[in-house]
């Protein structure tokens, strides 16, 4: 019993860190010249799923599962270094890497030269992910959803 506590804390403390470490990683690269940043909070992601769900009235599937989705999402992180020096793009791809590390890669995407990875913390039974993350070290974006996403709406989604 106490060796499941300890796991169910340190699977807590490791979701938490990722986050943090995120958001370090943000509030780090915020000054660099060419670094883009947009956040989305509480407030702006309540309007977005207010716009979302008159799209869902129409009777729009789409509408629906996007709704779905982004009902668990409380914040929205967006970082793009692509206008950065050379030497910049190669700390922050670093300090990305570093900021990452725990996180449970979940898929891979290729598409010719694109190269996307999707990460996030697989909770439960696997049905909901925590803090999911794109990340393209190439294309130098990052973007962060923080919050809940259930995994099979995601799915109906990309069908």
């Amino acid at each position: 019993m106490a060796i499941c506590f300890a796991s169910m804390c340190l699977c807590a403390e490791m979701m938490a860190v990722t986050k943090n470490r995120l958001m370090a990683l943000v509030q780090d690269v915020k000054p660099y010249d060419g670094v883009e940043l947009v956040k989305v909070g509480s407030l702006g992601t309540a309007a977005i799923k207010a716009l979302v769900k008159l799209g869902a009235v129409i009777d729009d599937e789409d509408a629906r599962n996007a709704l779905e989705i982004i009902k668990g999402i409380n914040k929205v992180v967006i970082l793009d270094y692509e206008d950065c020096d050379d030497a910049v793009k190669a700390k922050i791809t670093a300090k990305a890497a570093k900021a990452l590390a725990g996180s449970d890669l979940l898929m891979e995407v290729k598409d010719g030269e694109d190269h996307m990875q999707m990460y996030g913390v697989v909770e439960g039974d696997g049905s909901e992910v925590r803090d999911f993350v794109m990340y393209d070290s190439e294309g130098c974006a990052l973007i962060c959803l923080f919050g809940r996403i259930n995994v099979d709406t995601v799915m109906k989604l990309a069908k």
